[in-house]
């Protein structure tokens, strides 16, 4: 069912994707997934965290993390140590190949920033800003707990 709204929607997941493969494109043949960058910087802002921190932070699974860290490990980006009060946590670090890497991830990613908003001015971007800083604060204060059956466009 279309809603006046789909078409923006549409452009929205359009435009995800496309940035998506950019990243991809920019870091193929590394051992860098754009996946990556944002967690290898929660893990160099706050060192020794536990994977539930970051699946919080970063509102993903707890399963998306095990797999990402542990990808990362292998990589040598970050190592997992056993917390010494309680031998079922096993905190976080970042490494220095790590650090290189986030350095590296985050010049990409500012570099699709940068093509993304080419021709646009500080004040369509603050725009662009405020508008999808609406979009989010709706969407948050309805989240899938506080949806009732009314608001739901297809029937339960």
């Amino acid at each position: 069912m279309a809603t006046k709204f789909t078409e923006t929607v549409s452009k929205l997941i359009y435009l995800r994707i496309l940035r998506r493969q950019f990243l991809n494109q920019c870091i193929k043949g590394s051992e860098l997934s754009w996946e990556y960058v944002p967690v290898l910087e929660y893990i160099r802002q706050n060192p020794g965290c536990i994977q539930v921190d970051i699946a919080n932070k970063l509102k993903i699974t707890p399963a998306a993390v095990t797999q990402s860290t542990k990808k990362m490990e292998h990589a040598g980006f970050i190592e997992k140590k056993i917390n010494e009060d309680n031998l079922r946590i096993k905190q976080m670090y970042i490494t220095d190949k790590g650090v290189t890497a986030l350095g590296y991830g985050t010049e990409i990613f500012d570099k699709t920033d940068n093509i993304m908003f080419d021709g646009f001015t500080d004040e369509d971007v603050r725009q662009l800003g405020g508008l999808l800083d609406r979009i989010n604060k709706n969407i948050a204060a309805h989240n899938a707990e506080n949806i009732d059956e009314k608001h739901l466009p297809w029937e339960i």
